[in-house]
């Protein structure tokens, strides 16, 4: 304790070690006994069930321990492709088999599609829409990524309000939407998207985008995350706009964001994003049919999210 920072730290630190990991072991193990969850599994195959739950954590240690053999299955986007994902690299370490969306990386990865519910013939409802969506993140993250941290998430509402400070078209403003994160991680974005534009509508906070994105002639999309790859795959029309330093990248994505950019797609300025809503909105479909976005869409989400018809059959020949 050589200075007030390290006499904090020694403080915190035993007050904020889980208990479940210590002295409340036994009583985990203890509430692992009642549950439901098969006692002697051969196979545990998930999405999301490590790193947000301590029991099922532990179920599935204690089990993988015995024997059991683990798949874990992408749950999002970004997965394979920013570097210096933790959560990720713990996953791929922990498993005996990663399945991704499309991507690749070493022996333990196997390609099985993307795995979201993609219904193609839903996008004939589109209605004159222009969806935006904001990702908010809390405070303090459990992982490393990106875009964690709240230096990051204040730069991130500072740049949606410059954007939403530029839009002045009568139609576009009226055509737009704004999806907020349906939990509430205290940042106030609401009331400081609305200082900067007063005319903004919301949508609500607690529905799917999965399925709104269908009824939109155009998504923005504010961070590329598993809305993006949901969107392209059904070929849905979208603006990305990113102005992270694209060196957290890895080499594919960098260079299909490079593409992006050069298409019109993907932009890293406000005014660069706002001009090219401008440019295409009377006709967005006329911008998105054209043949060298068609193409590279198609090279993008072979790459990281396909549509597998034959899924379930090649989930069953790795699993099994």
């Amino acid at each position: 304790n050589n200075n007030l920072f390290e006499k904090f730290i020694t403080s915190e630190l035993l007050t904020n070690i889980p208990k479940t990991f210590l002295e409340s072991f036994q009583t985990l193990e203890k509430s692992l006994e009642k549950n439901i969850f098969p006692k002697s599994p051969k196979v545990i195959f998930t999405t999301v069930g490590i790193n947000r739950s301590t029991i099922m954590d532990r179920y599935i240690a204690s089990k993988v321990e015995n024997g059991t053999k683990l798949f874990i299955v992408q749950h999002g986007a970004t997965n394979g492709q920013f570097k210096h994902w933790w959560q990720f690299k713990h996953e791929m370490k922990i498993s005996n088999k990663f399945l991704t969306w499309g991507w690749t990386e070493g022996k333990k990865t196997k390609s099985i599609g993307i795995i979201n519910n993609i219904n193609l013939d839903n996008y004939k409802r589109k209605k004159l829409l222009i969806f935006l969506e904001i990702k908010m993140k809390q405070l303090f993250s459990r992982g490393t990524w990106v875009d964690c941290g709240g230096k990051n998430s204040i730069d991130y509402i500072n740049a949606c309000c410059s954007f939403f400070s530029l839009i002045k078209n009568e139609k576009i403003i009226n055509n737009l939407r704004v999806k907020l994160h349906h939990k509430d991680f205290g940042w106030e974005e609401r009331t400081k998207f609305l200082r900067c534009n007063t005319k903004i509508k919301f949508m609500d906070d607690h529905s799917k985008m999965n399925k709104e994105i269908y009824k939109a002639k155009l998504v923005l999309h504010t961070y590329p995350g598993t809305g993006h790859l949901e969107c392209l795959t059904t070929n849905i029309p979208i603006l990305m706009f990113y102005f992270y330093d694209f060196k957290y990248l890895k080499p594919k994505t960098k260079k299909y964001f490079e593409k992006f950019v050069k298409l019109g797609i993907l932009h890293t300025k406000p005014k660069s994003l706002y001009k090219k809503l401008l440019e295409i909105n009377d006709d967005v479909d006329l911008w998105w049919s054209r043949k060298e976005i068609q193409n590279t869409i198609k090279e993008y989400t072979s790459d990281f999210a396909y549509i597998n018809p034959k899924q379930l059959s090649d989930i069953k020949k790795i699993v099994i």
